[in-house]
């Protein structure tokens, strides 16, 4: 498979020769770190403590959800609204709470262990901005979210197009500690994804039904305002539908004079109504995140393989290895070694309350039990 390259959507940082696999070019783990990986029951935990301040979590005010909902505020764009089940509360935060002028609400002194849940929510966004703000890609979803690291290159495609890269899946945790303490932490689990590199141009209209139903997204930013693909170069746009006739009209025409226009149906079902927009495939580009895209290359087995020998499911060599536990949190330590820019220091973000946080690198014990 060989078809037009991405062009302008982080070519630079995605591309260049494979790295060798099972390393996706990561450092050694520092003994100081390993030496406390073993838990009393001899197996590694993937659970990494977050320290908050004992204080008050940062400006909040609340309602009960009987005189108000966050439905009613969807419109709004400031503050940040979060509606707690637990305490049947509407809270209001971050960005312009301090403005925020609504009689139904009050001030709110709220401390980590106050709202379990509202504190979870907060970890998970606040982390989250913070990968973003690196410049990472993430894939956000109700319980937590993934960090695709595309600095990393497992191993790429013969043809160049595709890299397989890992992946790291943040979810904020509540955990019983000793004496009932509460303890809050992140699950974090490596794996392993598809970044596709190459447009939907006339060298597959071959290859329809290979491509059907795959999510794709919009190449580059460089769509003009009134284009319903403007402002959505980071988002999935729709699934592909199939190839239009070469002359069916385009909702999408920017840049049409730097190529001949392969006419792409793409079907928009999360809008309100579904939609299906007609727009060249080479302003598309498969979405990052599924293998499905690997039954395009014909180095799919090798691709596939040095996968599972970065995740530790396989030695080089192809065979089953039975420390798999102690090479994924390898590559959980390794990532956030790269990411903080130390090898043993903890991750500091700040939760969209104003608050501190610092994800640390030595992890819980796996006999404390989960309770969100």
């Amino acid at each position: 498979m060989n078809d037009e390259p991405r062009r302008g959507t982080n070519r630079g940082t995605m591309t260049g020769a494979p790295t060798p696999t099972g390393t996706g070019g990561m450092a050694p783990v520092p003994a100081e770190v390993l030496q406390h990986v073993l838990t009393p029951r001899g197996l590694f935990t993937n659970l990494l403590p977050v320290v908050l301040s004992d204080g008050p979590l940062g400006p909040v005010v609340a309602a009960p959800t009987a005189k108000v909902t966050k439905a009613e505020m969807e419109e709004r764009r400031r503050p940040r609204f979060y509606q707690s089940s637990r305490q049947a509360t509407l809270y209001a935060y971050g960005d312009g709470v301090d403005d925020f002028r609504d009689p139904r609400f009050s001030r709110a002194i709220l401390r980590p262990t106050s709202d379990v849940g509202f504190t979870l929510h907060l970890l998970r966004n606040g982390l989250a901005d913070a990968f973003s703000g690196r410049g990472f890609l993430l894939s956000r979803h109700h319980h937590g979210f993934s960090v695709l690291d595309h600095g990393s290159v497992i191993r790429s495609a013969k043809s160049g197009f595709l890299h397989i890269v890992p992946e790291f899946t943040f979810q904020p945790q509540a955990v019983d500690g000793a004496g009932g303490a509460t303890v809050f932490a992140f699950a974090i689990e490596p794996s392993w994804v598809t970044a596709p590199l190459f447009t939907i141009g006339a060298k597959l209209k071959s290859h329809p039904e290979a491509l059907r139903y795959l999510k794709v997204r919009v190449a580059d930013d460089r769509c003009r305002p009134g284009c319903p693909l403007h402002g959505k170069a980071k988002t999935v746009v729709g699934v592909f539908d199939g190839f239009a006739d070469a002359d069916a009209p385009l909702d999408c025409q920017c840049l049409a004079d730097e190529f001949v226009p392969v006419p792409v149906r793409v079907r928009d079902r999360r809008a309100h109504r579904e939609r299906v927009l007609v727009v060249p495939g080479q302003r598309l580009v498969p979405a990052e995140r599924q293998r499905k895209v690997l039954r395009l290359f014909s180095d799919r087995p090798e691709l596939e393989r040095s996968g599972r020998v970065w995740l530790g499911d396989l030695t080089k060599e192809g065979r089953v290895r039975s420390g798999a536990l102690q090479v994924r949190y390898e590559r959980i330590q390794q990532f956030l070694a790269r990411v903080v820019g130390n090898p043993t220091a903890g991750l500091e973000f700040t939760l969209p309350t104003g608050g501190p946080a610092v994800v640390t690198r030595v992890p819980l014990t796996v006999d404390l039990v989960s309770r969100a």
